[in-house]
């Protein structure tokens, strides 16, 4: 996924960054409910699936730190640094509730926690962007 950065990186360039964005979150989401529903993990689909799903976080993580530096015009600094650490202290914070979920209602509940956050995402950006 990390080799996409950059390729990723000049499309949200190109095109506007939200709705790139949002498109991201989108596959992201799709990725994450397919993950829900899979029956096992040994299937040669999943491989397709994990790879998509990868390209789709790293998507919306550069874009949204581009984003983010857009929209408050600081480059560097204590800014994009304090942005950084929010987003670590969110994969913490979704990594034990991950957990938690995993161990109360079983191994597959994490995957649609976070389809449905992806999905929220993807409704509040519409609605941002197209008053829908």
């Amino acid at each position: 996924a990390l080799l996409f950065a950059p390729i990723i990186a000049i499309y949200g360039d190109r095109f506007n960054a939200l709705k790139s964005i949002t498109l991201g979150a989108f596959v992201a989401s799709v990725g994450y409910f397919i993950l829900f529903n899979i029956s096992s993990i040994e299937l040669s689909a999943m491989y397709i699936v994990m790879i998509g799903l990868g390209i789709a976080q790293i998507w919306t993580v550069v874009l949204s730190l581009a984003l983010f530096v857009n929209a408050t015009g600081s480059k560097h600094g204590p800014k994009s640094g304090l942005y950084g650490f929010a987003g670590s202290l969110g994969l913490i914070a979704i990594s034990q509730l991950g957990g938690y979920a995993s161990d109360k209602y079983g191994t597959q509940y994490p995957f649609m926690a976070v389809s449905l956050i992806n999905m929220a995402f993807v409704s509040l950006a519409l609605f941002v962007m197209y008053g829908i």
